[in-house]
């Protein structure tokens, strides 16, 4: 189960960048947090171009613990009521 929560105010001019903040784990007994960073360099109210940098830890408990940095780029598409289609590719470290 993974979960994207992003928080953001409403404006009249389209925010350029966004904090994220995220549940990385397959089930409540192996949890995990994510924090990111995307920045928006081409956007309209319907597509957004995004780049973002993320880093996290999660605990498999009784096996491992790790943590986890990636970088990523795709884009969003935005449809009325708020629901989003995104595409991305990325690399990643694991340790």
């Amino acid at each position: 189960m993974v979960s994207h929560v992003m928080v953001s105010a409403q404006t009249d001019q389209l925010s350029t960048k966004a904090l994220t903040l995220s549940y990385f784990g397959e089930t409540l007994s192996h949890s995990g947090l994510t924090l990111g960073m995307e920045h928006y360099p081409l956007q309209s109210k319907k597509h957004q171009l995004v780049w973002s940098v993320s880093m996290g830890a999660y605990l498999h408990q009784r096996n491992n613990t790790s943590w986890f940095l990636w970088f990523q780029v795709g884009q969003r598409l935005i449809f009325k009521g708020g629901f989003m289609l995104e595409n991305f590719v990325g690399l990643g470290y694991l340790r």
